[in-house]
């Protein structure tokens, strides 16, 4: 069972460096962005989302110049967020009730893990639909971490 947990540990850690990987490469777009038309960025993140890419769709969105986004644009990012945060979300709840059959010494390390990642999506997703409610998973988790 302990290998197991490590084994989500280490996923959940690998989806975070594959976000910011990806968040990274926002600039590295950048300049290929303003060759494109926004239909062209359209087309792009549209594939990367079909190609379970979400995180690689948003940082081409993101190369669109505020002004020039359009609905489609909001639409697709929020798509592309949803779904990104959605994944960890489940990371998150699969750590969560792991944890909650380990003992304490394990138990401490997933918890502070599924922190890191409640605090990533906080950070790195600030527009997310539903923050509330990652918001509120973020204080089940320090209040179990709190506990003695």
């Amino acid at each position: 069972d302990a290998k197991n947990a490590a084994i989500e540990r280490n996923q959940a850690r690998d989806l975070l460096l594959s976000q910011k990987h990806d968040i990274m490469t926002q600039t590295l777009l950048s300049p290929d962005a303003n060759e494109q038309t926004v239909e062209q960025v359209l087309a792009t993140a549209n594939e990367l989302l079909s190609n379970d890419s979400p995180e690689q769709a948003i940082a081409v969105l993101d190369t669109i110049p505020e002004g020039k986004r359009t609905e489609s644009v909001r639409k697709i990012r929020i798509e592309a967020v949803n779904s990104v945060v959605g994944k960890l979300r489940y990371q998150v709840r699969s750590l969560f009730v792991r944890a909650m059959e380990q003992p304490p010494s394990e138990k401490r390390q997933t918890l502070l893990q599924c922190e890191k990642i409640l605090k990533g999506i906080i950070q790195n997703y600030p527009d997310y639909s539903d923050m509330a409610s990652v918001k509120y998973n973020l204080k089940q988790i320090q209040r179990e971490l709190a506990k003695p």
